[in-house]
């Protein structure tokens, strides 16, 4: 796996395939293996995925106080210089989504396409559908991985109110390596927000493809909404929930970016 050094980081990356250039990055407390998973793992383009501060293989944590969305861009940003790409097809899913808006709006001349998926965040630090990250972070923090993931599995919150999938997804925090070490990614990131607003959506300039889903706690599909209708021109697909039939929606996201990329950016084939 390559890496490079930022800020006395060692940053991992993946760096697979050839052609053009897509940059995907993964949600909270995920790594850049997600990003195969979501494109195949042999893409028809130059696929690349940064390990995120305090997420995968990127080491040591670094500067608390630098965890946020403008940092976690320039950190991208940073990865394509280094891998000697100045432009390139910029997408996430959940916070990899709220990653790509903030590259987006930082560097515009860099972003040949949009692509963000199940967005998590709007406009708003610490929004409602993101209130148990820093539960989760003092659970870690307090009890540690496997107590604390039963005292959290076991709240009424949690169960009453995520769907299965969801849920299985808070748990997995307890489960990712350095999740102690990594606690305060999760309270700092879900009390940060990607620049927002009128003036910020409108001015995005790169085709722009939204997906989001109802049944989705996490990611609320009022919020892919909002930000499609906001962002000019920008297209928006609501396939069926993850936490429904997980197949039929990853098929659906799949379908969905090829056809746009093959109408909006044609050289991605």
């Amino acid at each position: 796996m390559p890496t490079f050094e930022r800020e006395g980081i060692v940053f991992n990356y993946i760096d697979i395939g050839q052609g053009r250039p897509v940059v995907w990055q993964h949600g909270l407390g995920g790594s850049s293996a997600q990003a195969p998973a979501v494109v195949g793992e042999n893409p028809p383009f130059r696929l690349l995925s940064l390990d995120c501060r305090g997420h995968g293989a990127t080491h040591p944590l670094g500067d608390e106080e630098r965890l946020g969305f403008e940092t976690f861009a320039d950190d991208v940003a940073a990865m394509m210089d280094h891998a000697g790409v100045g432009r390139a097809v910029i997408g996430g899913m959940s916070m990899g989504a709220g990653v790509a808006l903030t590259f987006a709006h930082r560097y515009p001349e860099r972003t040949e396409a949009l692509l963000l998926i199940r967005p998590a965040w709007l406009d708003e630090p610490m929004p409602g559908n993101l209130a148990l990250f820093p539960v989760i972070a003092e659970l870690l923090r307090t009890h540690g991985p496997i107590a604390g993931l039963a005292r959290f599995m076991s709240a009424p919150g949690p169960q009453d109110d995520n769907p299965p999938g969801s849920l299985a997804m808070l748990a997995n925090q307890f489960g990712r390596d350095r999740a102690v070490e990594h606690a305060s990614v999760l309270e700092r990131m879900a009390g940060d927000c990607p620049p927002s607003g009128s003036a910020v959506w409108g001015a995005i300039v790169a085709p722009t493809l939204v997906i989001a889903t109802e049944h989705d706690t996490i990611h609320p599909v009022e919020f892919g909404r909002a930000l499609a209708a906001a962002i000019p021109g920008a297209e928006l697909v609501e396939p069926i929930s993850k936490w429904i039939d997980e197949g039929e929606h990853n098929a659906a996201v799949e379908s969905a970016a090829w056809d746009f990329l093959s109408r909006r950016v044609p050289m991605v084939v």
